[in-house]
């Protein structure tokens, strides 16, 4: 369920999987990952936009069906600060890596 908040609330939807009671709180507490879709992929496209940028993840070669070719695609859309801060996550392990 997906709500559009308006102002800074002072509860936190009851469907939360933390349990806080103030968007100040928020910050001490770490949220519980819950991992919705894996994709394997070795492709990629990213485009940016001036306040933000989007990277579809291919999953190649693909599949035909009916005479087409069908890629699976997943596409995420980043902030421009959440995508330097990707670059740098990304750069960092990379280095790690013999």
């Amino acid at each position: 369920m997906v709500r559009k908040l308006e102002g800074k609330p002072k509860v936190l939807a009851e469907e939360s999987s933390v349990n806080v009671k103030s968007w100040d709180e928020l910050e001490q507490k770490i949220a519980l990952p819950e991992l919705t879709h894996t994709q394997y992929s070795n492709g990629y496209e990213i485009r940016a936009a001036e306040d933000e940028i989007y990277i579809d993840f291919h999953e190649l070669p693909g599949t035909i069906k009916d005479g087409q070719l069908y890629v699976k695609m997943t596409r995420i859309y980043l902030t421009i600060k959440t995508a330097r801060n990707l670059n740098n996550a990304i750069t960092g392990t990379l280095k790690n890596i013999k």
